[in-house]
């Protein structure tokens, strides 16, 4: 499913890079590039090379800058800046925690760290 997509189908349903599902414990922050805010628990509900959609207990506003802190062992972090491309509430019976869900755009991308997060991506999405 990696290549380009679109057609006639939503904005936010078109995906550029294969989306892998997870369910994945990290830290964000909220701030000027991502890192002046309290690190706050999240979940990841799926992860791609370019993004993410996480779940989270609060409201991040849109074009919020954030940085996500992914810890995978070896080495034993992985931060990721992004921004908010939206932020919407979850219905109540399924929000008892996660209140709300966030597509998240990574800003900066190298090839490397794009290669990296889809390892990463794939191999949560095994376990």
């Amino acid at each position: 499913m990696s290549g380009e997509t679109g057609g006639d189908r939503p904005a936010h349903e078109r995906r550029g890079f294969e989306r892998y599902l997870t369910c994945y414990p990290l830290n964000i922050q909220v701030g000027d590039r991502g890192d002046t805010g309290d690190l706050e628990i999240a979940l990841i509900q799926d992860l791609s090379a370019r993004g993410a959609f996480v779940l989270t207990t609060t409201e991040l506003r849109q074009d919020a800058r954030v940085k996500l802190h992914l810890d995978f062992g070896d080495p034993p972090v992985v931060e990721l800046e992004g921004r908010v491309l939206r932020c919407e509430r979850r219905p109540p019976d399924r929000s008892e925690v996660w209140r709300y869900g966030a597509a998240i755009e990574l800003v900066v991308v190298t090839p490397e760290l794009a290669e990296r997060v889809v390892e990463l991506a794939r191999g949560l999405a095994e376990t």
